[in-house]
């Protein structure tokens, strides 16, 4: 059994564990693309979301596009 722990998904916690990659996190926090994911303050690209997995005390931020004219 993997251990459960926190991390803050737009200021929010959330429940994650040593398997739960940055994609995941996003997905379950309900992010719909379009959207840029910032880990710890910094920026990661669409290409590494499925690659990195999450640590305890993790921050992300999901920033979503906004369309209007």
């Amino acid at each position: 059994m993997t251990d459960t722990f926190q991390i803050l998904v737009n200021d929010t916690p959330q429940q994650a564990n040593g398997d739960t990659t940055l994609a995941e996190a996003a997905t379950q926090f309900g992010a719909q693309a379009p959207y840029a994911l910032l880990l710890n303050q910094n920026f990661v690209p669409n290409s590494e979301h499925d690659r990195i997995t999450l640590n305890p005390d993790d921050a992300i931020e999901v920033i979503s596009a906004i369309q209007g004219g």
